[in-house]
């Protein structure tokens, strides 16, 4: 004789065990490779000094392979496309006709999820082109993913306030 399986039955012993999964506090520091705000911010900070210096190939560590980087002003650019991006930028500071006086996240917003963040900010940067003097201000947010023991930036998205 079968016997009918009803979904009802499983029900709560798939209740018990998705509440405890999610009744657990995100881990609270880097110790053991655990994601945590502080990691996070030293990542922050290491991405801003890269990105000012248009060093490519430290920011190529700190990017996900499936990086999304999204503004108002250009259609959204992979990691490669990106990548680019700031080596064109590296070879106008290399030749002077941009210099990076100032570059800084204000008004650090970070929100936890497990392995991932969420990050706003402003960006301000302020120094000299080919068309003189400047100062830009975004508003930015940014995702965030602990992978390989490490915290790599995995979307961009920015829109100019200033």
């Amino acid at each position: 004789m079968k016997t009918a399986f009803h979904f009802t039955t499983l029900l709560p012993i798939v209740c018990f065990l998705l509440a405890g999964s999610c009744a657990r506090p995100a881990p609270a520091g880097e110790e053991g490779g655990a994601p945590g705000l502080e990691g996070l911010h030293q990542a922050l900070d290491d991405f801003d000094r890269a990105y000012a210096r248009a060093d490519v190939a430290a920011l190529g560590q700190m990017l996900t392979e499936g990086y999304l980087h999204t503004n108002g002003a250009n259609p959204p650019l992979d990691k490669d496309k990106w990548l680019q991006y700031v080596a064109s930028r590296r070879k106008a500071i290399e030749g002077g006709s941009l210099v990076i006086d100032h570059y800084a996240l204000l008004g650090l917003k970070t929100r936890l999820y497990g392995s991932s963040a969420a990050v706003s900010a402003r960006a301000r940067i302020n120094g000299l082109d080919e068309n003189g003097p400047f100062e830009h201000e975004y508003q930015v947010t940014q995702l965030w993913v602990f992978e390989q023991g490490a915290w790599k930036r995995a979307a961009f998205h920015d829109g100019q306030v200033k």
